[in-house]
């Protein structure tokens, strides 16, 4: 359970690390604006934006603890492969958010949001002015941040999880799992008042 419990941990800190780079790629892309800000409120991007890196986290560690849930009763190295998949999956949709997020900052001058669904729906519109250039940046910068994690995942994340403990108490370590599962409310709404939780802008 103790190996478990700790590879959970160890893939909670891969998020947030993941989520620290994102933000840091936002900053340097954007290092024109970001070098007229002052240091503190450069820091205060990192500071204030960890409370969403962590909401962020909560929310990507929901199904995980539900499988990890099911690995206690359903034996194999399912787990493992299901979890790898699932984080490649999540990376590749998280890397070209950040990749469009960075670009589209440029044009928008405000972060992606649900504005963006209003351009697909005039799709030859949005697409008279990406050039050739554009796109090739955007994928090469999508490919590498996926490929980047994703290594990283495989090198130090994932054998963590190739070799689960025989579990002799499997009613109460569900239990623990469960307990586990309802406290991610917490962090997802970042804390326990009536909204917590506020988005900061990083510029």
């Amino acid at each position: 359970m103790k190996r478990r419990l700790t590879a959970l941990l160890a893939y909670s800190v891969f998020w947030l690390i993941f989520f620290y780079f994102a933000r840091l790629f936002f900053l340097v892309i954007h290092s024109k604006e970001a070098s007229g800000l002052s240091l503190e409120i450069l820091a205060g991007t990192f500071t204030h934006g960890i409370k969403l890196d962590i909401s962020a986290t909560a929310y990507i560690l929901v199904i995980p603890l539900l499988a990890s849930t099911l690995s206690v009763w359903i034996k194999g190295d399912w787990f493992r492969h299901f979890t790898r998949c699932y984080t490649w999956i999540l990376l590749l949709i998280s890397s070209v958010i950040i990749a469009g997020d960075a670009r589209l900052y440029s044009y928008w001058g405000f972060r992606v949001d649900y504005t963006v669904l209003f351009y697909l729906k005039t799709p030859q519109e949005a697409a008279a002015s990406v050039t050739t250039m554009m796109i090739v940046v955007f994928c090469l910068t999508v490919i590498s941040v996926t490929v980047l994690f994703g290594f990283l995942y495989n090198r130090l994340i994932d054998r963590m999880f190739s070799k689960s403990e025989e579990i002799r108490n499997r009613l109460p370590v569900t239990v623990l799992l469960l307990l586990l599962f309802a406290s991610l409310i917490i962090p997802i709404r970042g804390g326990l008042g009536v909204a917590p939780k506020n988005a900061v802008p990083c510029i």
